[in-house]
């Protein structure tokens, strides 16, 4: 278990829930959640993905994924930074959330989502991620933001899925928070 607020004693702890391994996948879902934790945490532990270009992204689902339609976020603000461009990026709406951008070949990526009031149907979902890609050349790129205004319906799955090619290796740990 991990404690918040630096270390500090806390009724708010996170629990262990599950991990997604990848090799050679093109998606890692993690599928049943519910209300049960008023917030669930995903870290990202070095994630290779193999392609040219290959962005890794986020999608979420209220039917566990049996369908190809996914929650619409209508809103989407976050920043990304490399050694010589940044900014605040805004975009309309999409079924995917970028947690990188193209890259090199063999780009490693790893970092934490969270979304809390996931499986309510009268709060929206809220969503924060801090991720980096580091890539063969050093080269060092962070994601950083949240999403907002998301479908007021109850997610119940969450998909990492890479743009092209495969995610070779690496792994998303789960956590819950009551």
């Amino acid at each position: 278990m991990i404690t918040l607020f630096n270390g500090a004693p806390s009724a708010n702890i996170f629990t262990y829930i599950s991990t997604q391994t990848a090799s050679a996948s093109t998606n890692l879902d993690f599928t049943s959640l519910s209300n049960t934790y008023r917030a669930y945490r995903f870290v990202l532990t070095n994630l290779i993905l193999t392609d040219l270009g290959a962005i890794l992204r986020l999608s979420l689902s209220t039917d566990n994924f049996s369908t190809t339609a996914s929650l619409t976020a209508s809103i989407k603000k976050f920043a990304g930074s490399t050694a010589t461009t940044g900014g605040i990026k805004n975009s309309g709406s999409g079924t995917t959330i970028d947690l990188n951008s193209s890259s090199a070949v063999n780009q490693t990526s790893r970092g934490f989502v969270d979304i809390a009031f996931i499986g309510e149907s009268t709060i929206q979902a809220q969503i924060n991620f801090d991720a980096s890609t580091n890539n063969t050349d050093t080269t060092r790129r962070n994601f950083m933001g949240y999403i907002s205004d998301i479908n007021r319906e109850s997610i119940n799955a969450v998909r990492f899925i890479v743009s092209a090619g495969t995610i070779t290796s690496g792994s998303i740990n789960l956590y819950g928070i009551s």
